[in-house]
C-alpha cells in the first residue's frame, strides 16, 4: 500500500492507526519513524494525533511541521542525527527535539540547520504556512 492510498484509506475511514502502525512496519519502517510518519500522515488530514503524552494538532504547530521537513532532507542525504549534530556542534538530541517539533531554534540556527543538509532554508519554509 502506498502512501496515498494510506491517506486515501484513512480519510475513508477504512484503515484504524493501529492498522496504519502495522503497514508501516510492515515497509521496514523503524519504530522511531513509524510515529513520525503518524504524525506526518495526520497533519495531511488535519486531524488530531494523540501521543503517549499529550493530544497535539500537527497542522497548528510550525516546528513540528517544520521538524518533519527536516528529518525528511536529513533522510534524503542518509545522514543520521549524531552526525548532522557534529556537523551543527551540537547533541543528536537536540535534532531529534527539533524533528519532532519539541524543541524552538532561532531563524541563525535554523539556516546553518539547512545548509548543512544541504538544502536551501527558502525551500524548506515554501508552502509551510496555509
Amino acid at each position: 500500500m502506498t502512501f496515498p492510498e494510506i491517506l486515501k484509506a484513512i480519510r475513508d475511514g477504512k484503515l484504524t492507526k493501529r492498522q496504519v502502525r502495522e503497514e508501516l512496519k510492515r515497509k521496514n519502517i523503524t519504530s522511531c519513524d513509524v510515529e513520525n510518519y503518524m504524525e506526518f500522515i495526520y497533519s495531511q488530514l488535519d486531524i488530531k494525533v494523540k501521543s503517549d503524552k499529550k493530544e497535539r494538532d500537527i497542522s497548528n504547530n510550525l516546528y513540528a511541521r517544520l521538524g518533519i521537513r527536516l528529518k525528511t532532507a536529513r533522510l534524503k542525504v542518509n545522514m543520521s542525527e549524531e552526525q548532522l549534530g557534529d556537523k551543527l556542534n551540537v547533541q543528536g538530541r537536540t535534532i531529534l527535539q527539533r524533528e519532532y517539533g519539541n524543541s524552538t531554534f532561532n531563524l541563525n540556527e535554523f539556516t546553518k540547520h539547512c545548509y548543512a543538509l544541504g538544502v536551501n532554508p527558502e525551500r524548506v519554509l515554501k508552502g509551510l504556512w496555509k
